[in-house]
């Protein structure tokens, strides 16, 4: 191998890595800052094992569990990975990532709709709020496809 070949690799890798390390940074400078999104970057943040009951789901479920009562009165911990009109589609996903570090002893799905199949269309806007704080993997780009559709591309960037 020439040394040009060995220049032109170098400055390819340099350049791959500077398009990696300037996708990872704009992700968490534009990042949705909303409480419904926080919910999986808080989730990340728990220890591993440590949940003992796993709620997803939407508003419903959310404003109908307390996990501080929960805890308080009956020593079970409780995380709620809910959000604002959260489809059931995307609770799946939310299960998926969540058993990676978790394993809860009960979980309680809210179905508010039966869109599994599809047949909603979610919109590109709630595709940023319920994917932007997922941790880069292959469910989350699986979530995105699923539910941006056409533009799956733009939201998973």
């Amino acid at each position: 191998m020439g040394e040009n070949m060995k220049i032109r690799i170098i400055k390819f890798i340099l350049f791959i890595s500077l398009v990696v390390i300037f996708f990872v940074g704009y992700n968490k400078i534009f990042r949705i800052k909303l409480d419904e999104a926080d919910s999986m970057k808080i989730f990340y943040e728990q220890k591993e094992n440590t949940i003992d009951v796993l709620a997803l789901g939407s508003s419903h479920v959310f404003g109908s569990i307390n996990p501080a009562i929960l805890y308080r009165d009956y020593g079970i911990a409780c995380y709620d990975l809910c959000g604002a009109g959260l489809p059931t589609k995307v609770s799946y996903y939310y299960l998926i990532e969540a058993i990676k570090t978790q394993t809860p002893k009960v979980i309680i799905l809210g179905i508010e709709d039966t869109s599994l199949d599809g047949s909603n269309d979610i919109g590109t806007e709630y595709s940023y709020l319920w994917t932007g704080n997922m941790k880069w993997s292959l469910n989350k780009l699986n979530l995105v496809k699923d539910i941006a559709n056409d533009n799956w591309i733009d939201v998973f960037l």
